[in-house]
């Protein structure tokens, strides 16, 4: 079965918000590697507060509600391999 990921749509008078910058693919591709939050957080040697910041910059420039559809969207996007 496969699975099927509807893109969202962008509202007139939105801005785009561009490509993630290099510590928000880096944590993207952490959490698609099936890595917790905590995990990611001490890989990355970075603070959970700081972890969340970059989810929530995420979220934002992907259109995404939670940290699995932020996977889906990135991997769609071909901004994450999951391995």
């Amino acid at each position: 079965m496969g699975v099927l990921i509807e893109w969202p749509r962008q509202a007139s008078g939105t801005r785009d918000h561009g490509p993630l910058t290099q510590r928000e693919h880096e944590l993207m591709s952490l959490l698609a590697a099936g890595l917790g939050l905590q995990a990611v957080v001490e890989k990355m040697g970075i603070e959970r507060r700081t972890a969340h910041r970059h989810l929530r910059n995420i979220y934002e420039k992907l259109g995404a509600r939670s940290r699995p559809h932020a996977v889906a969207l990135a991997y769609a996007r071909g901004l994450v391999e999951i391995r």
